[in-house]
């Protein structure tokens, strides 16, 4: 490789590695705020488009933004495979889901303007869940697989710590997918959209611990080091405590030393298990993880 060729490698790994930290701070934000929104939604508050935690949503989608378009300039470097097409697909989903997050943004408005309140289920909402999850999965995806192109130690370790929020984001934002089909909380002044409470009873039952296994096995499984997995379950509870539990109602902070116990308590031991149970037991809880 040519002295030229190296420079242009390190640019473009660079670039690629302050965007996914841009992305892993916006797809935090963006959960962050999308779930505040709903319990602002849930506690009747003043319904309009200018509010603090669309703020805090739009802010997200903003970073994902400028994310996405550093993210097209990593593409335009990789026409010569300097950043490895398997890096490329990650920023590829990263400006689908911006785009779509920027459309459905501008048509949430409309709706609201045009509806008034809106249940969890409307278009402009499923849209803006569906490009928040290509987002979330973008970031994982980047995050994961930057790190088998050629990084210093220090950088290793950035992306290492940066894949716990990565994770959490993700995590949350699955976990809202589900909500939105599972929840009755659809209905707004002209549609009604809740789903069928059996259907969303089975979907809720099967989907939550299925995809909450995937995304603390695959979690513990890319940071690969104990106590990773933990981290990402602690501050998904911390999102939900403060996005959804505190907001909704002061009295139930008395309650949150009890909710942390139950939440985190099974992440330690899964952690735990996954880290130093022995390669050969019999149960054979090892040969299959999930």
């Amino acid at each position: 490789m040519s002295f030229t060729d190296l420079n242009r490698t390190r640019r473009a790994v660079n670039i690629a590695l302050l965007s996914l930290f841009i992305a892993t701070a916006g797809a935090l934000l963006q959960i962050g705020g999308t779930s505040w929104d709903v319990t602002s939604h849930l506690m009747i508050e003043p319904e309009t488009f200018f509010t603090p935690s669309h703020t805090v949503l739009y802010t997200g989608i903003g970073l994902l933004t400028i994310s996405a378009g550093m993210g097209g300039v990593v593409l335009l470097e990789n026409k010569k495979g300097i950043v490895g097409n398997s890096n490329a697909t990650a920023f590829k989903l990263l400006v689908i889901g911006s785009v779509i997050s920027l459309v459905a943004g501008p048509s949430d408005f409309l709706w609201h303007d045009t509806f008034g309140f809106d249940g969890l289920l409307s278009p402009p909402h499923l849209s803006l869940i569906t490009g928040m999850l290509i987002n979330s999965i973008a970031v994982v995806v980047g995050l994961a697989r930057i790190r088998h192109t050629p990084l210093t130690p220090s950088k290793e370790k950035m992306v290492r710590l940066a894949m716990i929020p990565a994770f959490a984001a993700l995590w949350f934002t699955i976990i809202w997918y589900v909500y939105m089909f599972s929840l009755p909380f659809s209905n707004g002044e002209n549609f009604q959209f809740n789903p069928n409470p059996i259907l969303a009873a089975l979907i809720a039952t099967i989907l939550f611990p299925l995809l909450s296994s995937i995304v603390f096995l695959t979690a513990s499984n890319s940071i690969e080091k104990f106590g990773g997995a933990t981290a990402v379950g602690i501050l998904v509870v911390a999102i939900n405590s403060f996005a959804n539990l505190v907001p909704a109602d002061q009295s139930m902070i008395s309650f949150l030393p009890w909710y942390l116990i139950m939440a985190i308590l099974p992440a330690i031991i899964a952690d735990l298990v996954l880290n130093y149970l022995p390669k050969k037991t019999i149960m054979g809880i090892k040969e299959s993880q999930l």
